[in-house]
């Protein structure tokens, strides 16, 4: 039974020694070599990125096709202003010239009703003409 607890003791210390060796070993090999997986990955995305970065349009002339698209709906947009100021100057104008013959219409009026009075009294015997002196 001392023989079993022994062989025990050395095989479980044997195996930690090896573990630890191990995992030092390890740890040796992956530092040693992460600085140049890290260069020659570096390389190959920077490589990667040259070749498909051509492929996409830049933002600048992203913008530039945008504006482009939109010169055509601004210049609309322009027309339509102006047509729309040109529209409501007419209607201004339209309201005044509308206030300006309702004026004139109602001196016309007025000055028909005087010369009709005024044809009256002339075609009425004995009654002066109202506009000169009498003889």
């Amino acid at each position: 039974m001392k023989q079993n607890a022994a062989m025990s003791y050395w095989s479980t210390e044997s195996f930690l020694k090896w573990a630890t060796l191990m995992v030092s070993t390890i740890a040796l090999l992956v530092s040693c070599v992460r600085y140049p997986l890290a260069v020659t990955l570096k390389a190959t995305v920077q490589d990667v990125l040259r070749q498909e970065l051509p492929r996409y349009e830049s933002v600048a002339a992203s913008e530039a096709r945008w504006e482009k698209h939109q010169e055509p709906a601004n210049e609309i947009l322009r027309r339509l202003d102006r047509d729309l100021a040109i529209l409501r100057d007419g209607t201004t104008v339209n309201e005044s010239n509308r206030g300006l013959l309702v004026q004139l219409g109602n001196h016309l009026l007025a000055i028909e009703t005087k010369l009709d009075l005024l044809l009256r009294q002339n075609q009425q015997p004995g009654k002066p003409f109202a506009g000169t002196n009498g003889p």
